[in-house]
């Protein structure tokens, strides 16, 4: 399954945490959101504060696979004509309009486990293996070495500030990856092993709707919610 985990183009405000809101239906199902009903019960999640994020002994996260797509011009203006042309396709958290982002963050999941019947025909999880894959698209300025040294320090700071916000998307999607291995051994044994099946892609899309809601978190905290509106100064 290949998810798209960040679609904001700039981070501009630095490491401040955002925050995402859980509350637990009366079925006892649990939702992610900005808003919740009146009455539920609230709690708080906020999104990662930075630093290293390393993957538990099941999860496996594979070297982060990167993407460039081209821009060209000599000056701020046409560079940011140039992301509105090639920049990649995204979807704006503030009014849900596409538009287009000076990069973006995806990533895949594939897991395998074992399982274990009991004496008494339930089947439980054994062992379980995970493994991440984060790919990162982000421009190629190709004509840099044409430009003013003015304008190349600029590039120089902006895109790193860029890269620096996706890297901290795929930190990110590690927590979701060892939250997904630790949740997986609370699944209690189940009558049948297609049953346990069901409960773990179950957990999987209860996780995947969690992490896309804390990543959307993160690009509030750092663009105010209005990240199609960054362009390079």
């Amino acid at each position: 399954m290949v998810r798209l985990c960040a679609l904001a183009s700039l981070a501009v405000t630095g490491l401040a945490g955002a925050q995402v809101l859980k509350w637990v239906d009366k079925e006892g199902h649990v939702h992610y959101g900005d808003k919740a009903p009146d009455g539920a019960a609230v709690q708080t999640i906020k999104t990662p504060q930075g630093g290293t994020v390393v993957a538990t002994d099941e999860v496996e996260v594979e070297d982060t696979e990167y993407r460039y797509f081209e821009v060209g011009g000599l000056s701020i203006a046409q560079l940011n004509r140039a992301r509105d042309a090639y920049g990649p396709e995204a979807i704006s958290i503030r009014n849900g309009k596409p538009y287009k982002a000076w990069a973006n963050c995806g990533w895949s999941t594939r897991w395998h486990y074992d399982t274990v019947v009991n004496s008494d025909g339930q089947c439980r999880i054994g062992k379980f293996k995970l493994k991440l894959h984060v790919f990162i698209t982000f421009p190629k300025w190709v004509d840099k070495a044409e430009a003013s040294p003015e304008l190349q320090g600029k590039w120089e700071t902006f895109s790193r500030v860029v890269m620096n916000h996706e890297l901290g998307h795929r930190q990110n999607d590690i927590r979701g990856a060892n939250e997904m291995a630790l949740e997986v051994h609370k699944i209690p044994p189940q009558k049948s092993c297609g049953e346990l099946d069901e409960q773990v892609r179950a957990l999987n899309a209860r996780l995947t709707t969690k992490y896309k809601l804390l990543n959307n978190a993160w690009d509030q905290a750092q663009v105010n919610g209005s990240e199609e509106d960054y362009y390079l100064h």
